[in-house]
């Protein structure tokens, strides 16, 4: 007795994840007023809109950890992929490292290289790391890093590194060199162009070995 003012109603609403979009209307409609009051505005309208959609730009990364190329190949081709969600334009940057190979040496190096998917676009993207061939023998061959950051669109980092094997060519060893029959005189002749090639080799070879070891 002798109160006014306004009072609240509470209306629970559930999210049914489907999406309507105007929304769903429900009237609330006042009755039965006691104490001798008289109702005004009895009726009302209330409007349930859908939830705010929240983006999902997805993860990019790496399809695998690890992947092995011969040093003649001319180029290792290494593949990303975006899942998980593809709303809104995404950017990651690519990197390499040394490990155990060297750059300028065995590879081209990369740094802070660019790989794009537009909005609405996700699955994978491939880009080319250039390898070069020497003459120095790595049995187990020579390792370098690539590494992903900074990126982009509100897109997360999975998978983020790649270590690269760079495989020695094949190349056939060098053919034995028997000596010629010196019955008819001419054996000097014949010994000394072969012995000068493979001597040529080996120089070649020892030079790129000492190379490689003032750069490590």
């Amino acid at each position: 007795d002798g109160e006014s003012g306004v009072r609240t109603v509470n209306v629970t609403v559930n999210n049914d994840g489907i999406a309507e979009a105007g929304g769903e209307t429900l009237r609330l409609r006042l009755s039965n007023v006691t104490g001798g009051a008289t109702l005004g505005r009895s009726v009302t309208i209330l409007t349930i809109t859908d939830p705010p959609q929240v983006p999902t730009p997805g993860a990019v990364g790496f399809t695998s950890n690890a992947s092995s190329v011969s040093e003649n190949a001319g180029a290792a081709i290494l593949t990303l992929r975006r899942t998980g969600g593809s709303d809104g334009a995404v950017r990651v940057f690519v990197t390499s490292t040394d490990v155990s190979a060297t750059a300028g040496f065995d590879y081209q190096s990369i740094t802070n290289r660019a790989i794009n998917w537009a909005d609405g676009e996700a699955g994978n993207k491939t880009f080319e790391l250039i390898v070069l061939a020497d003459d120095v023998v790595e049995t187990n061959g020579e390792q370098v890093l690539l590494t992903l950051s900074n990126a982009t669109g509100g897109a997360t980092i999975d998978s983020g590194s790649l270590t690269l094997t760079i495989g020695d060519a094949t190349v056939p060893s060098d053919p034995p060199v028997t000596p010629p029959d010196d019955s008819d005189g001419d054996a000097l002749f014949q010994i000394i162009p072969a012995l000068a090639a493979a001597a040529a080799k080996q120089k070649k070879r020892k030079q790129a070995e000492s190379k490689k070891s003032q750069k490590d």
